[in-house]
């Protein structure tokens, strides 16, 4: 949840706007603002995809950034980063240091995931299920830390995100495999509802947020009143 809040008159309520966010996303949108907006201050905290997706739907926020936009809301959408997701082994493990894997030859390891609800962890869940692999974890954390922790501990393989990890990450004790189908590509977006207006701040940030990618948003319509 990111709070936007306006500079207003004194003794005027300050209208703010509510912006959820889910794993690096925060970071990485954070840092599409280098400057200071006039008037706005921007403070981002982190959610899994299935808190902000229940923040959405009660309409606690305004603005949310994630990679699994659900389907059953009425969302506008912009594409903000590239999110790929890949593999990773702990840097002296012997899968490391082959050329090329095939994703049948890593299923007799341990895996490793994020909690239950998280939006990483479901985006691998639908690959494996779309290639009929059943690999299913041996152990959940609630931190993409606490994953590369136990991963370099050698407790197991795991999915992140590439930019959970140093640019070589052999620096931290990891190794990316080179995992055919891998890296999943997959990408972060900034959404919000198309069916409630939005306030001053929040337009204001989704302006400057256009300005700075020239980027279209783009409307869907939800499938169902069901969540998936």
């Amino acid at each position: 949840m990111c709070r936007v809040s306006a500079c207003t008159p004194p003794c005027a309520a300050p209208p703010t706007s509510e912006i959820a966010s889910s794993s690096c996303a925060a970071t990485s949108a954070a840092r599409r603002w280098p400057t200071p907006l006039p008037g706005i201050d921007i403070a981002l905290a982190v959610e899994n995809r299935d808190a902000v997706v229940a923040r959405l739907e009660r309409g606690d926020d305004e603005l949310a950034a994630m990679m699994l936009p659900p389907a059953h809301l009425p969302l506008a959408r912009w594409p903000f980063l590239k999110n790929p997701l890949v593999i990773i082994a702990p840097a002296g493990h012997a899968l490391a240091r082959r050329r090329r894997l095939k994703l049948t030859e890593l299923t007799g390891e341990p895996l490793l995931a994020r909690e239950a609800g998280s939006g990483t962890r479901a985006a691998a869940e639908r690959a494996f299920t779309a290639r009929g692999i059943e690999w299913r974890p041996r152990m959940a954390l609630g931190s993409n830390e606490a994953v590369k922790h136990a991963v370099r501990a050698g407790r197991g393989l795991a999915v992140l995100s590439r930019h959970t990890l140093a640019h070589d990450p052999a620096g931290e004790g990891l190794a990316a495999l080179r995992v055919a189908g891998f890296p999943l590509r997959r990408q972060w977006h900034l959404v919000w509802r198309q069916d409630r207006a939005l306030s001053l701040p929040a337009r204001t940030l989704l302006d400057d947020f256009r300005a700075r990618l020239h980027v279209k948003a783009r409307v869907t319509s939800p499938r169902s009143p069901t969540r998936p």
